[in-house]
């Protein structure tokens, strides 16, 4: 699965507003939803001593390929 058209996709952006060729981004997914035990693919959970460790990364790529993601939204 693919993050390219998800709704929750953060591309970063030339000064022109354009998509740069490494294609890098990031899973806006816990900005709008931030107390969800559902993670995306994108993000891990680490401090696993913790009784609710914090989550982790949300780096994304554009055409990296990440098992079944459980809250992507495709863009209507």
């Amino acid at each position: 699965m693919r993050c390219d058209d998800c709704r929750f996709a953060e591309w970063k952006r030339t000064k022109a507003g354009r998509l740069p060729p490494d294609g890098s981004g990031y899973c806006g997914y816990l900005k709008e939803h931030p107390l969800k035990i559902n993670l995306p693919s994108a993000f891990y959970f680490i401090g696993f001593r913790r009784q609710f460790p914090p989550p982790s990364g949300g780096q994304i790529q554009r055409g990296h390929e990440f098992d079944d993601c459980p809250v992507k939204e495709v863009k209507s």
